[in-house]
């Protein structure tokens, strides 16, 4: 998580698989990870790969 929260660190592609798994893991690290994808400087990306 110190890695993607790194300034140098932009334009991202997450899985959403990848956030959920994070999520059942540890919610306190999802939650940073949540907060640098809302960061629009930071140009973090859900993709939703999982079609239902």
């Amino acid at each position: 998580i110190d890695l993607l929260e790194n300034p140098a660190i932009k334009d991202v592609v997450l899985l959403s698989v990848v956030l959920e798994e994070v999520k059942n893991k540890n919610i306190g690290v999802y939650n940073r990870v949540r907060a640098i994808c809302s960061n629009p400087s930071k140009n973090f990306f859900v993709f939703s790969n999982e079609h239902h």
